[in-house]
């Protein structure tokens, strides 16, 4: 083989390796910047998410449509289309409010668990009080319940007798007849929608 074609070889291999490593480089650079700014995208959501919650949790905390002596009964006359928001019994913490909205948005897809333990539509409401009167556990069920509830951090469905304490016995029931729920899962549930105020165990 002659010098010159030796030559001309070794030329169009170097140019060769050099477009590769352009090309390498150049990939390398994009996935770099598509990772950068998907992070970027990432906290700018979590940043809207938090100011969107620090909002929420400012209005709910001066409503007082919920409170410690609403009766179930009082629920009865009032239309769906109202909420019951705010506390029942002491104020708001902000850190346990952030933390249980957080844990409510893995239940999102069952639609008998509040999304907001503090901002509650009176149609959910009924919803579960009327689960409370209907539902009726069976001995196994009953058990299940009752563990549950020793393993909320209220040791019941509310820390008062309100009309969350009913409404949330009828929830317990439907995760446990309806859905099957082991204690464990009932308890978590029962933590997270507590709106009785101050911190939480969740927070």
């Amino acid at each position: 083989m002659s010098r010159w074609r030796i030559a001309s070889i070794l030329v169009f291999s170097l140019v060769g390796v050099g477009a590769l490593g352009a090309a390498m480089l150049t990939g390398g650079g994009a996935r770099a910047r598509a990772s950068r700014a998907s992070s970027a995208t990432r906290a700018s959501l979590i940043s809207r998410s938090i100011s969107r919650t620090t909002r929420t949790f400012a209005f709910l905390a001066r409503q007082t449509s919920n409170s410690c002596g609403l009766e179930p009964t009082a629920l009865a006359a009032m239309p769906d289309r109202m909420r019951l928001q705010g506390s029942c019994c002491f104020p708001m913490n902000r850190a346990a409010y952030r933390g249980q909205v957080r844990g409510l948005r893995a239940y999102s897809n069952i639609s008998a668990i509040p999304q907001d333990p503090y901002d509650v539509p009176i149609s959910l409401a009924k919803r579960l009080l009327d689960y409370d009167q209907t539902i009726r556990l069976n001995p196994a069920g009953a058990r299940t319940y009752a563990r549950a509830m020793r393993m909320s951090s209220t040791k019941g469905p509310c820390c008062c007798g309100c009309w969350r304490w009913y409404a949330f016995r009828g929830l317990s029931k439907y995760l446990i007849a309806d859905l099957a729920w082991r204690p464990a899962a009932v308890a978590a549930v029962i933590d997270l929608v507590e709106g009785c105020g101050g911190p939480t165990e969740t927070a």
